[in-house]
């Protein structure tokens, strides 16, 4: 089933927009450690998040130090936190499992550059696919990134390389 998440809401009028085109998913960006035009912080975060109407899920897009992560996690309670940055096969088994205790589901962004590396310490997509399988995430976000912009590019992920992921990485 494909599910809709859409990225960097900033208002209440982003909210409705979105709800009212059936997204599944409300992505806020919080504090992310990258200048970003659509970073919130904490507070804001939280106060749009209260407006979101039930059975639409809130997703907090995160980055930075496990700790910061956790930090954010239990501020603004969202339903789902993303990890988009370069936290290692170990820093997410960690944090998804500790999320996971206090009911809040992980997605890891798998970033990928213009030639099918990720942006990851395992750069094989394939292979990084199958190593966060093993983890307690709940999903894989496939995204883009480039040396100068790690996140919003604009750029098209290469869908055959995205299907061979999703074919070889194990499913639940």
């Amino acid at each position: 089933m494909t599910r809709v998440k859409i990225c960097g809401l900033m208002n209440e009028g982003d909210i409705r927009c979105c709800v009212q085109a059936g997204v599944h998913g409300l992505g806020f960006v919080v504090e992310y450690p990258v200048n970003v035009p659509w970073n919130l912080t904490v507070d804001k975060a939280k106060e749009l998040m209260h407006k979101v109407p039930p059975f639409v899920s809130t997703v907090a897009v995160v980055g930075g130090t496990s700790e910061h992560i956790l930090k954010v996690a239990k501020e603004t309670r969202p339903h789902i936190i993303q990890l988009h940055s370069t936290q290692t096969l170990q820093e997410v088994k960690e944090l998804a499992q500790e999320l996971n205790l206090q009911g809040i589901q992980v997605i890891k962004a798998l970033r990928l550059d213009q030639e099918g590396k990720c942006d990851f310490e395992i750069d094989d997509p394939l292979i990084a696919a199958r190593s966060l399988a093993q983890t307690s995430l709940s999903a894989l976000l496939v995204d883009s990134y480039t040396k100068s912009k790690p996140v919003g590019t604009g750029v098209k992920v290469d869908y055959s390389l995205f299907r061979h992921c999703k074919k070889k990485a194990p499913s639940r």
